[in-house]
């Protein structure tokens, strides 16, 4: 008898309001009859389970019956639920901790679809296999080879992975680099030709200042932004810095920011065309002529 399986199908039973005994085994990967006597182990237990029969038939559980939440206030409760449902890797881990506290408490009061917020993880695939690879080595302590594509460009690395950092929508890896021996923080999202080794390494003493990222991912200085901008771009302008940083000037609107002046800003700002202009710094103004005149000379103009 398979525990794990057992609290499975007891979670899945409270986070949905009707399961078939088909999709139940289905989704545990066990024969139908093995799904009964589980569901047999539940209801000797204690689960109040019911059965309907005929079309939209299958098992469910009372309304009325909850798992214990003493561990969590209602707000608690809530804020656990909305952080692992926001949470930008959605792999089976997360779906089965977001099932489980679905599970914990149910809101007989709730009317309509309980699905408030909705994640997306299908532009996250390719990285979510690089997660789960490097996940894996860091546990236990396998070396990983990978190509490292940087601004410098393409460098081979065998590293040791230690800690995983999700910062700013952005998933980063502390390793120690053998390349340069020395820790270094590596941005996923480029690692290319990744494997996990068969050797495994004795962990290093080590500390991760996640403060140092905003070096690693945007090496620039800051500069106070402001830019007047058309109604045509308003709606991408907020999107893109807050609405908090927008307001209207007479017939169009002002921006102001705290940004890095790098070449990531200049490229942004030269999407939206005419319709934002820098008002300063000046460096960036600078910045953008350039960039304009280097496109201008790519087609010889």
């Amino acid at each position: 008898m398979q525990i794990p399986v057992i609290v499975g199908i007891l979670t899945t039973l409270l986070s949905n309001s009707v399961c078939t005994a088909e999709q139940l085994a289905e989704k545990y990967e066990i024969s139908k009859r093995t799904v009964y006597r589980y569901l047999d182990v539940l209801s000797e237990s204690g689960v109040p389970l019911m059965v309907r029969h005929g079309r939209n038939g299958g098992w469910s559980i009372i309304e009325n019956y909850r798992l214990s939440s003493i561990y969590f206030t209602k707000e608690e409760y809530k804020r656990a639920l909305l952080a692992v449902k926001s949470f930008s890797l959605q792999d089976a881990v997360t779906r089965s901790v977001s099932d489980k506290l679905s599970g914990i408490n149910r809101d007989n009061n709730s009317t309509g679809s309980s699905e408030k917020l909705i994640v997306d993880g299908s532009s996250l695939e390719g990285l979510q296999g690089k997660i789960a690879l490097l996940q894996h080595a860091l546990e236990n302590n396998f070396t990983v080879s990978a190509e490292y594509h940087s601004k410098e460009g393409v460098t081979k690395r065998v590293v040791e992975p230690y800690s995983m950092i999700l910062k700013e929508g952005a998933w980063y890896v502390y390793c120690y680099c053998r390349l340069r021996n020395d820790f270094r923080y590596f941005k996923i999202a480029r690692f290319a030709q990744l494997h996990e080794e068969s050797e495994r390494f004795i962990p290093r003493c080590f500390s991760v200042d996640v403060s140092l990222l905003s070096g690693v991912s945007r090496r620039a200085e800051y500069a106070d932004v402001i830019l007047s901008v058309s109604n045509s771009a308003l709606t991408e302008v907020e999107e893109w810095l807050g609405t908090e940083h927008v307001a209207k000037l007479g017939e169009d609107y002002v921006a102001k920011a705290r940004l890095p002046i790098d070449d990531y800003l200049v490229g942004k700002l030269l999407s939206f065309g005419s319709k934002v202009k820098v008002e300063s710094p000046e460096n960036l103004k600078t910045r953008l002529l350039d960039a304009c005149e280097a496109v201008r000379e790519v087609y010889g103009g």
